[in-house]
């Protein structure tokens, strides 16, 4: 799970490492379990990525966001694409509590809260969570 040889993306926290993709933990303590889905090969744009490959990444990113919801018991992940600050084909799954979060109707970018990196022991055990779901069949 290095980083890009072309552009230099990388996860953060690099969890595991699919097919065609690397998942990794963002750390934003708004949104615990968040994460970013980054594409192997490098793409400036979703839209030249080749067919094939273009329909594996996203059976693992609807995958992660099926681990995403079970791992922080969300009722919503939220899906972007977005490619504005990197140019390398990543998508973010940020888990929403509509019931609990008096911000969920905003998107992450318009959160008022400041952003804060979780705590070490919540971190770890997200990131734990996580390689276990993985793991499973």
């Amino acid at each position: 799970m290095s980083s890009c040889a072309e552009c230099g993306f990388a996860l953060w926290l690099p969890i595991v490492e699919l097919e065609t993709s690397s998942v990794g933990l963002y750390d934003d303590g708004r949104f615990p379990g968040r994460l970013l889905v980054s594409l192997h090969q490098h793409f400036d744009n979703i839209e030249d990525v080749p067919d094939v490959l273009a329909a594996t990444y996203f059976q693992e990113v609807r995958h992660a966001m099926r681990v995403a919801r079970a791992v922080t018991g969300a009722e919503r992940i939220n899906l972007a694409v977005l490619g504005n600050q990197e140019p390398h084909v990543h998508a973010h799954l940020i888990p929403r509590h509509p019931k609990t979060d008096p911000n969920s109707a905003q998107s992450p970018w318009n959160d008022p809260r400041p952003r804060v990196r979780l705590g070490t022991a919540e971190r770890t055990e997200i990131i734990d969570r996580y390689s276990a779901a993985f793991e499973l069949p």
